[in-house]
Parts: structure tokens; sequence; C-alpha cells
């Protein structure tokens, strides 16, 4: 999806969807004010993002450490000639996947998850490898009766995780009205990941993007 990160991100926070701890400005600004927005020295790891204003290439890394994001950033802009004052730049707390994936709910109601082991940008590039990351899981919502049905039964499938609970928290997370058969969530296209907090057993949902396109929020009649 070429459309910017940093409007995805912008409806993440519209919506008060759980989200990474995150900041943005100008890649001229944090040259000048690095100490401003850069993370203190801690164990957490890091995304970084240079995003180009007015289209062209983007320049991402995961798994920073505090210390690495300056050393990326002086390298991606050496190495690429990068005109400063052409990019804006985000820095995301980030954290290893358990499971990741995408949820699109249309304007009719029709809501399709996808969830992999191999994580969520395996999911929107279309490269699972049942093979390699194991099987794709899918959440559809029943037409007649407005239920979540799920492909799989936790356990040995899950390795022991409470799969279906942690992404039913993940589609409840989105807005919605009503109860029931009456429940209508917010349409769009979203993007998670399912990470295991530090101390905890229990998978928790972190959105990393939200699009609202007609053209992405969309399912076929079938579904």
């Amino acid at each position: 999806l070429r459309a910017s990160k940093f409007d995805g991100w912008k409806k993440l926070k519209e919506l008060n969807l759980p989200r990474y701890e995150m900041v943005a400005t100008s890649l001229e600004d944090f040259l000048e004010n690095s100490e401003k927005f850069l993370p203190k020295d801690d164990n957490r790891v890091w995304f970084v993002l240079l995003e180009p204003k007015n289209g062209g290439m983007r320049h991402r890394k995961r798994m920073l450490k505090s210390e690495e994001i300056m050393n990326f950033v002086n390298t991606t802009i050496s190495e690429n000639n990068l005109e400063i004052n052409s990019y804006d730049i985000a820095i995301s707390e980030s954290s290893p996947q358990e499971y990741g994936g995408n949820i699109i709910i249309d304007k009719e109601g029709k809501i399709l998850v996808e969830i992999s082991k191999g994580g969520q940008g395996i999911v929107s590039e279309g490269t699972h490898d049942t093979a390699e990351h194991g099987q794709l899981f899918t959440v559809r919502r029943d037409q007649f009766t407005d239920s979540f049905k799920y492909s799989w039964e936790d356990g040995e499938e899950t390795d022991g995780v409470a799969l279906r609970e942690a992404v039913n928290k993940t589609i409840m997370s989105i807005p919605h009205e009503g109860a029931g058969r009456e429940m209508k969530f917010t349409p769009g296209y979203y993007e998670f990941h399912l990470i295991k907090k530090e101390g905890e057993k229990d998978l928790e949902p972190k959105f990393v993007d939200c699009r609202q396109d007609e053209s992405l929020a969309s399912l076929p009649s079938s579904i």
C-alpha cells in the first residue's frame, strides 16, 4: 500500500485503537533536534521509517535498539543521497510478533480476518507459505447469524496459545455500536500485530495501520 503511513497512524489515533508508542516529525527537524525525538536507552526495540513527502522510495528498518537509530538514519541519507527537506521520519516502538494479520470490514458489515504466525507483513504481501509459517488462520462473520466463524481450534494448531481470544479482542477493539446481530463495526482495512508483553501469557493487539478507502475495505459477496 503506497498511501502515507503517517495517514494510517493518524487514523489509528483518531479511532483510539491500541498501538505502539510513536513520534513523527520532519527529517530536517529530527536532525536539528535529535535529542528531543530519540528514545532513551532501554530494553525496547524500535521501527524507523523515512517517508517521502511527495512520492518516492521509503526507507525503513525494524527491531533497532535506541543507540542504533541515528546510525541507520545517517547511513540511509548518505547511501541514497536523500534530500533532507523532502522526507519525514517516524520512530515507533516495536515488538516481536507472535502472530500478525489484517482485518477487512466492508460497509455491508462483512468481516474477513487473516492471521499468520509469520507476521502481518507476510499476510499483506500475500507471501504466507504454509510449509514455512503453518496454517493461515481466518475469521469470517456469518452473514445470517453475525457470529464469528474461526477456521481453527486453539490447542495443538496454535501451540497452546489462546489465539481465538486474542483475535476476538482485536476485532472488538475496533469502534462499534449495537450488540449481538445489530453490532456494526467501523468499516476499514486494518493491520495488526499480536504481541506478548514481558511476564504475561496472553497476547495483546497492536494496530499498525488503518485505511478507510472503499477500494481496500471491500469484500466479495461470498464472504
